[in-house]
């Protein structure tokens, strides 16, 4: 980390001071590692309300990808007048005019009914233990009324973009 600071630091300090300013630089770096180190320090308790915040963060964007992983392999589409089983379709493999559509699509959605697929193509589930990953928390509905919208608006889409082909 004291390597990433100084290639940080060297091109923001003055170079008309003392030895370019690599003095400078060195108590910076080292009342930082210590501000880090020492949660008592002046600096510390911020740093460390930081660092687990940013932790935390980075924990539940690693969590939702691996849940929208899984639940890509796992969902199995069914066509509900045949009953055999379908792709589900690759929203990141969609064309430009593929695209287009369905944000046309989208947007004549009623507003909680678009806040519900938006937040669902996000990675967020309909219901969660935790109320900030739950759609249904999210929008004040029960998790099968969001689970219905967001099935509902698939299913249009898929109507259009197969139209369309």
């Amino acid at each position: 980390m004291t390597d990433l600071a100084r290639a940080y630091l060297r091109p923001r300090v003055r170079q008309d001071l003392v030895d370019g300013g690599r003095e400078v630089i060195e108590e910076v770096i080292e009342i930082l590692t210590i501000a880090v180190l020492t949660p008592s320090a002046a600096d510390g308790v911020g740093f460390e309300t930081a660092f687990h915040a940013k932790l935390r963060q980075r924990l539940v964007d690693r969590i939702r990808a691996s849940l929208k992983d899984r639940d890509v392999v796992e969902q199995e589409a069914v066509d509900p007048e045949t009953g055999i089983a379908r792709e589900p379709p690759d929203w990141n493999q969609l064309s430009p005019e593929d695209n287009a559509i369905i944000a046309d699509t989208i947007a004549q959605l009623p507003h909680l009914q678009r806040k519900a697929f938006q937040l669902h193509r996000l990675g967020f589930r309909y219901t969660s233990s935790n109320p900030n990953e739950s759609i249904a928390v999210m929008l004040g509905k029960t998790p099968k009324t969001v689970q219905d919208w967001v099935e509902k608006a698939e299913r249009q889409i898929l109507q259009i973009l197969g139209s369309n082909k």
